[in-house]
């Protein structure tokens, strides 16, 4: 079996300007957010099976 997924990350905070209405996160969160995500896939035994993001 092959598995996948796509993370959709937002700007660092100290990429935009103070007062930006665009999302952002500091650099810090997003990593520990992926090593959440790594851990995650390397130790689940099993997938969720659903459909998102589709077009109907």
């Amino acid at each position: 079996m092959i598995r996948g997924g796509f993370v959709h990350l937002p700007y660092m905070s100290e990429q935009l300007p103070e007062g930006s209405p665009m999302p952002s996160m500091p650099l810090d969160v997003m990593a520990e957010g992926i090593a959440v995500i790594v851990r995650t896939a390397l130790h689940a035994q099993a997938d969720v099976k659903m459909s998102a993001g589709a077009i109907r």
